[in-house]
C-alpha cells in the first residue's frame, strides 16, 4: 500500500512538472501519441493553437477522463489502479501531456485585423422597439420574423416563454413552454396550401444529456386555441428542426439537429397521417448545428448539408438516396476546439456555384481563452463538392452570419454577431455588418450597439416592407464572461433593430 502511494506521488508530481528537463523523445513521443490517440477521434490539434496553461488545466484533464486516466486535483494524474482499464499506457499520457505543454505557447496573441472597423450605422438606423416587459434581465434566445402574419416571434431562456410582438413592440400574447424555445421554422404545406409552424425546444440550454427537448406544431397566432401539438419528445438538446418533403410523398418531413452534449444526433422526423411523426437516426454523433436543405447534387431530390460542432467539427452533405436515407460526403473539417457556430451554402462571389460561409466562436467549454483563428470564413466553392479558404476576418467569439444584399448593389453583404466578444478591448466586434464593396473586398462597419446587448440570435428580413432587408438581434444578457469584464451593456431590452434605410 505505501509503495502505490509512493507511486502516485511520484506521478502526480511528474505530470505537474514544466521543469526544462523533460527529455526530448519523451516530447517526440508524446506527438505521437497525440496523433494517434487523439486522432482517432477527431482531427488532430497541436499545441500551438492554444496557450500550455489551458492544455495544463483544462483540456488535457478532460481527455484523460476519456482515455480512462485518473486526475486528481487540476492536472495531476496518477497511474491505474486494479479494474481500471485504459486505453494508453501511463508513461505514453505522461509523455502526451509534456508534448502539449513544453510546446504550446505561454500565452495566445490577440487577433490582429487585416483592416480597422469602420464605425458607423452603415445602411442602417436604429429601432428599439418599446416592449412593455423590462422588469427582468433579457435571456432572449431565439428572434424569428414570421412572414405570414409579420409579427416577431421570441423564445427567452429564463421564463420559457414563446413571444409574440406586433412591428412596433407592442407583446400581442405568450405561451409559457416546457422549455426555451430556440427554433423556428414555417413552412408552406402545397397539399393544403397552409402554412405549417414549427417551433423547436431546447430542454436546457446548459450542456447536458437530458434528452427533454421538443418538437412542437402549432400556431401561436390564434390566441384562444393555438392548437398545442408535441409531435415529437425526449429529443436530445434539439437546435433546429428543418422542413422538407425528403421522401416525395407529399408531406412535410424535418430534419433535426440534436446537439445534445455527449451524446446527439442528426435526426430524421418522417411525417405520416394525421400530423403523426416516425423519428429515426440520421448520424448518431453530437454536435449537430445547423442544416440546409436544396438539391445540391441536381438529382430532383432534396439532400441536406449540415454543420457539426463538439468533437467531430465540420461540415458534411447528406445526399438523398431515393430510398428513404442519405449518404454522407464530408466537406470540410475543423479541430475540436475551433468552436463551429454557423454557416450559410450561397454564392457570394457571383459565379452561378454557391459557397459557403462559416463562423466559429462558441467559446465556452473548456477553452475559454480569446482565441485569434475566430471569425468569419468564407469558403469558395471550386466545383466537384471541394472548397477553397478565400476569406477570414477575425472576430472573437463570432456566432453566426447571415449574408444577403442588404446595400441593394447587386453583391452579397455579410452580417455577424458575437456572443464572446473581446469586451475588454474591441467590444465593437459583437455586431459588424461586412459590405462588400468589389469582388471577394469586404469593409467592416463595427455596428454601434456594443452598450445596448449582448447577441446571441439573429434574423433578417423585411420588417418593414418598404423592399429592402432589416436585421433582428436577440440580447441574452447574461452568460459566461471573461475575468475582468464588466456588463456595460443594456441587460432588460430584449431585442433591437436594424432598419435598413436604403428605401
Amino acid at each position: 500500500m505505501a509503495l502505490a502511494s509512493a507511486t502516485w506521488i511520484m506521478a502526480a508530481v511528474t505530470s505537474g512538472c514544466h521543469s526544462p528537463k523533460i527529455k526530448k523523445q519523451g516530447i517526440e513521443n508524446g506527438k505521437e501519441m497525440a496523433e494517434q490517440y487523439c486522432g482517432n477521434c477527431h482531427q488532430f490539434v497541436p499545441p500551438t493553437v492554444l496557450d500550455s496553461a489551458t492544455w495544463k488545466l483544462h483540456v488535457l484533464p478532460n481527455m484523460a477522463g476519456r482515455l480512462g486516466i485518473r486526475v486528481w486535483g487540476e492536472s495531476e494524474y496518477y497511474p491505474p489502479s486494479e479494474g481500471d482499464h485504459p486505453t494508453i499506457d501511463f508513461s505514453d499520457w505522461l509523455d502526451l501531456v509534456a508534448y502539449y505543454t513544453h510546446t504550446a505557447p505561454k500565452q495566445m496573441d490577440t487577433a490582429k485585423l487585416p483592416q480597422p472597423f469602420v464605425k458607423d450605422w452603415a445602411v442602417f438606423k436604429l429601432t428599439i422597439p418599446a416592449v412593455a416587459d423590462t422588469n427582468m434581465d433579457a435571456t432572449t434566445c431565439m428572434v424569428a420574423w414570421d412572414t405570414a402574419s409579420s409579427h416577431l416571434y421570441t423564445g427567452t431562456e429564463e421564463t420559457k416563454l414563446l413571444n409574440v410582438y406586433e412591428p412596433g413592440g407592442k407583446l400581442l400574447h405568450f405561451f409559457r413552454m416546457h422549455s426555451p424555445v430556440v427554433h423556428y421554422s414555417q413552412y408552406r404545406n402545397p397539399a393544403t396550401d397552409t402554412v405549417e409552424r414549427m417551433f423547436t425546444t431546447i430542454g436546457q440550454i446548459i450542456a447536458t444529456d437530458q434528452s427533454r427537448g421538443e418538437e412542437i406544431l402549432f400556431n401561436p397566432e390564434k390566441e384562444a386555441d393555438p392548437d398545442y401539438d408535441i409531435v415529437a419528445a425526449f429529443q436530445p438538446r434539439p437546435v433546429q428542426a428543418l422542413p422538407g418533403d425528403f421522401n416525395k410523398d407529399g408531406l412535410t418531413d424535418y430534419i433535426v439537429c440534436g446537439f445534445g452534449h455527449e451524446q446527439g444526433a442528426l435526426l430524421r422526423m418522417q411525417q405520416k397521417t394525421g400530423h403523426k411523426f416516425d423519428v429515426d437516426t440520421i448520424k448518431s454523433i453530437p454536435g449537430a448545428e445547423q442544416a440546409q436543405a436544396g438539391d445540391f447534387n441536381n438529382d430532383g431530390w432534396p439532400d441536406v448539408m449540415v454543420l457539426f460542432a463538439h468533437a467531430q467539427e465540420g461540415i458534411s452533405l447528406f445526399l438523398n438516396n431515393q430510398h428513404g436515407g442519405f449518404t454522407e460526403k464530408r466537406l470540410l473539417d475543423f479541430m475540436p476546439v475551433w468552436g463551429s457556430t454557423s454557416f450559410q451554402y450561397v454564392d457570394v462571389n457571383h459565379d452561378g456555384q454557391p459557397d459557403i460561409v462559416y463562423t466559429c466562436g462558441d467559446n465556452a467549454d473548456y477553452s475559454t481563452v480569446l482565441k485569434p483563428f475566430h471569425g468569419v470564413y468564407v469558403f469558395l466553392n471550386k466545383g466537384n463538392f471541394k472548397f477553397e479558404k478565400a476569406y477570414f476576418f477575425p472576430i472573437h467569439g463570432c456566432y453566426k452570419a447571415m449574408v444577403a444584399d442588404f446595400d441593394g448593389d447587386g453583391d452579397m453583404d455579410i452580417a455577424t454577431i458575437a456572443f464572446f466578444s473581446d469586451y475588454i478591448n474591441r467590444p465593437e466586434e459583437g455586431m459588424v455588418y461586412f459590405e462588400q464593396d468589389k469582388p471577394m473586398h469586404f469593409i467592416p462597419h463595427a455596428i454601434p450597439v456594443a452598450n445596448m446587448g449582448r447577441w446571441i440570435c439573429m434574423d433578417v428580413a423585411d420588417y418593414d416592407h418598404d423592399g429592402d432587408l432589416d436585421i433582428f438581434l436577440g440580447n441574452f444578457s447574461k452568460g459566461l464572461l471573461a475575468e475582468g469584464v464588466k456588463v456595460p451593456w443594456n441587460t432588460r431590452q430584449p431585442y433591437i433593430i436594424l432598419e435598413n434605410k436604403i428605401k
